[in-house]
Parts: structure tokens; sequence; C-alpha cells
């Protein structure tokens, strides 16, 4: 692998690195079964923009009127998290978040 990232960084192509194991769907659901999933926690059937202010916010690309699923609006927080004021965060949409995190992340927020 060293010897990998070496010919990588000579023709500058370090960076690229972050790349090779981005569409392993196959090694993601391999490690996403081995993480604990707590019992009895599901995630929302579909998140309403509107209900929730920051996320709102964050996904200002799309129509506040749509729906989501708990897979894309956890990935708009992931992706958007250094965008959130967290301190105004209501109570309804932290709540939604630790859901989010502990069904559709596993357990893990990657910020």
């Amino acid at each position: 692998m060293a010897t990998y990232l070496k010919v990588l960084a000579t023709l500058g192509l370090a960076q690229d690195l972050v790349l090779v194991a981005r569409d392993d769907t196959f090694g993601h659901r391999l490690q996403d079964e081995q993480l604990q999933r707590p019992a009895g926690v599901k995630p929302p059937a579909a998140i309403r923009l509107a209900d929730y202010p920051l996320l709102r916010e964050i996904a200002w690309s799309t129509d506040p009127k749509a729906e989501l699923s708990p897979t894309e609006a956890f990935a708009i927080y992931e992706r958007n998290w250094r965008h959130l004021d967290r301190a105004a965060m209501g109570a309804k949409e932290r709540k939604l978040l630790e859901r989010l995190t502990a069904t559709v992340g596993n357990g893990v927020l990657l910020v």
C-alpha cells in the first residue's frame, strides 16, 4: 500500500487515494453489518423538510415542501454539518438527528 501511495504521489494523484474505495458498496455493506443497531429503533419513513428548520436551511437547493428519505436527510446533515448552528437546533430536530444517527448512521455521525 505504501508503494501504491508513493506512485500516486509521484504522479500527483495522492489526493485520489480517497476515491479508491468510494464506490465499494459491498465493502460498505459488510462494514455496516458489523455495527450494532439499537434494538427497537427504526428510522422515520419520510422526513418533511418543512418540519426541520436547520435541515431546510442546509438543503436550500431542495424544494421546502419535499419529503426526504432518512438516508437523504442523514447525508445532508453529515455533508453540511460545518454550516449548522447547533445552538439553534430545536429539541425536535435534535431528536430526529439522534434517531437518524442511531439507525441510518449505525450510531456514527461522520462530521
